[in-house]
Formats: C-alpha cells, sequence, structure tokens
C-alpha cells in the first residue's frame, strides 16, 4: 500500500545519518583475507622476532609489519620489524667483557634466529635458504665488532632460539594471526597479544628438531 504524502504541517521523518566509512584496519579485522602459505611462513617468522624482541631484548620500541615498502620488497625482504626509537649503536656501546659481553651475543642470538625457529618448527637441523642471510649475518658483525668470531651459522643460538619458540608457541602464534588480519603491529600490541596469550590455553607444539 503506498503511502500517503505528508499534508501541511507534517515533516518527513528525519533519516539517520549514513555510516562512517570502515577504516582499512576495521574492513581487514571483519573480513580477513585468505591467506596463502608464504604469507603465514612470513607472519610467523617476523611474529618469532616480535616477540624476542619483547621478552629478550625487553623493548616495545618497533613496528613490525608483512607489508615492507617498495624499497624494501626489492631488496627481496619479505617482513620487516623497525626499531621506532633510535638505539645506541653496537659500536658506541662501552667495551664490554667478560659476562657482559657473553650475555648480549646470547640474547641477540635468540632474537635473530627466532624468526627462523618459528618460521620452521618442525626442522629437523638447521633450515637455511639466502633470504634468512641478514639474520645470520646481524650476529656475526655484532661479534666482530667486539673482537669475537661467530661463523655464519651459530647452531648454539639456534638451539636456543628453538627452546625459545618451543616456550612461546601460544604467544608467537597469536602474534602472527594478528599480523595476517593488521598487516603492521607496534610493540605495545605485540605485547598485549603475548599478555591475552599467557592467560587463555596453551596450544601444543610438540615437533621434533634433531
Amino acid at each position: 500500500m503506498r503511502r500517503a504524502p505528508p499534508s501541511l504541517g507534517e515533516s518527513e521523518p528525519a533519516s539517520s545519518p549514513p555510516p562512517e566509512p570502515a577504516t582499512d584496519a576495521e574492513r581487514r579485522r571483519r573480513h580477513p583475507p585468505v591467506a596463502t602459505k608464504p604469507e603465514r611462513l612470513i607472519a610467523r617468522h617476523e611474529a618469532g622476532h616480535a616477540v624476542a624482541r619483547v621478552l629478550v631484548l625487553q623493548t616495545t620500541a618497533f613496528v613490525v609489519t608483512i607489508d615492507p615498502p617498495a624499497k624494501e620488497r626489492k631488496r627481496r625482504t619479505r617482513g620487516l620489524l623497525r626499531s621506532i626509537r633510535p638505539s645506541m649503536p653496537p659500536e658506541a656501546m662501552p667495551g664490554l667483557r667478560g659476562r657482559d659481553l657473553r650475555e648480549l651475543l646470547r640474547i641477540s642470538g635468540i632474537h635473530n634466529y627466532a624468526g627462523l625457529a618459528a618460521e620452521y618448527p618442525n626442522a629437523v637441523g638447521f633450515p637455511w635458504n639466502e633470504t634468512h642471510q641478514a639474520d645470520l649475518t646481524q650476529l656475526v658483525e655484532l661479534a666482530a665488532l667486539h673482537g669475537r668470531a661467530r661463523p655464519p651459522i651459530h647452531y648454539p643460538s639456534w638451539r636456543r632460539a628453538c627452546a625459545f619458540v618451543d616456550v612461546y608457541w601460544t604467544a608467537i602464534e597469536a602474534v602472527a594471526a594478528a599480523l595476517l588480519a593488521e598487516r603492521t603491529l607496534t610493540g605495545p600490541r605485540v605485547l598485549d597479544l603475548i599478555e591475552i596469550a599467557a592467560q587463555g590455553p596453551k596450544v601444543p607444539n610438540v615437533r621434533p628438531r634433531w
């Protein structure tokens, strides 16, 4: 039945204002894209670095993304974790000796190798390919700055990183899922995800390493 037009003195009912357009982040949360296998591996790799950056290096001053800038993609960088607060370069650190230097190299090794350990959770031995060269080179260069030698593949660091990933696997999976949905995460957001994962049920992570 057709509605009669309003008579004199009556007004049209007020229409509701149009909804605000959703932001890119909101659209991704509502309709997450279907991730390809390479994307899932990249997200897990960067999540391993991000969780290690928070828990081992104890800083949240960074941004992690699986959509690096074009200039980084040209260098075959698949993901990117970047500090947002300038830190003291290794060459400007006071001369570290003995236990302090060993601790610096130990935690740096866990951080550098955590991406690989998270990306290849079922690896038997060391899964190396040229896309991971930058992670391995950083530890070699840091050791050289302090007069220490590190081989191109440092197996003690790899084993420590595997143990770290085994313990914090639930948090790494949570950060990787958020990276796939949001594409870019800040350090404080990663810390929130780690804390939420610590309160929830643990994801079993039974996997042979050797």
